[in-house]
């Protein structure tokens, strides 16, 4: 194992390694978004910042996400000792800096929300299961739903029956209905019927509910996904956001 010196020289090592931009970059903050398998007290959403250690057992692979945006993949055994003495790092009173920190503890607190059925989020929410692709909408949580492109993709857990999509603009008195045949666990809808104020009310086994529909704006730089995941959790699209969150593994640099 890796330890002391050793250990905390190879964290400095492992923790300014960030190639994706072709630069060496540093990170003030951090939090596990996935760890292979899960070891307490190694668990998803856990937050690390300047200062702190990190020991990663052998067998076991973490995944972080750093407030600059890189997503490392570190496997034990080894320990790291997060600094920001690296060429080039950020400075904690940049106020870039500090909204990138302060959009990672959010994140933070979802993922470790998310951990738990029904877990409350701000006292007013519950972040269920993560559906698998983030521009989906799961339609069996407390979530918006958020869109981009002018796609509506809807998931459902139960697809052993079927249901009636009914689609009401705040503009227009029309109603326009989908059938979400059975076997089918998610449906969408043609190009054209995401528009502005758009409300996607669900007939489902005789439970009426509506999912109020967010629009990424053009503002928004699509790769930069910390951006993206904030809009989506200042929506209310929670368990997109978590599906946002969780997909970055695929994006993570192997550190070792």
């Amino acid at each position: 194992m890796c330890s002391g010196v050793l250990g905390r020289a190879l964290a400095t090592v492992f923790i300014w390694a960030f190639f994706s931009s072709g630069t060496l970059n540093a990170a003030e903050q951090y939090v596990i978004i996935d760890v292979d398998p899960e070891l307490a007290p190694l668990l998803p959403g856990k937050e690390f910042s300047v200062g702190d250690e990190i020991t990663i057992p052998a067998g076991t692979t973490l995944f972080l996400l750093g407030e600059d945006g890189s997503v490392s993949e570190i496997a034990g055994p080894v320990t790291i000792s997060i600094t920001v003495d690296a060429p080039g790092s950020g400075n904690s009173e940049n106020e870039v800096v500090k909204e990138s920190v302060s959009t990672l503890s959010r994140i933070g607190e979802i993922l470790s929300g998310s951990r738990v059925a029904d877990s409350a989020f701000g006292g007013t929410r519950s972040v269920g299961l993560a559906t698998a692709d983030p521009w989906v909408i799961p339609v069996d949580s407390s979530s918006n739903g958020c869109i981009r492109d002018d796609v509506v993709a809807l998931s459902r857990k139960n697809s052993s029956e079927q249901s009636i999509i009914s689609v009401q603009f705040s503009n227009k008195l029309a109603e326009y209905q989908f059938k979400w045949v059975r076997g089918q666990s998610v449906a969408r809808l043609p190009l054209g019927f995401a528009e502005g104020g758009t409300i996607v009310s669900l007939s489902v086994t005789g439970i009426q509910k509506s999912i109020p529909l967010n629009y990424l704006p053009r503002s928004i730089d699509r790769q930069n996904d910390l951006k993206v995941i904030e809009w989506m959790m200042d929506s209310g699209c929670l368990d997109q956001g978590v599906a946002l969150v969780q997909q970055l593994r695929s994006k993570a640099q192997k550190l070792n």
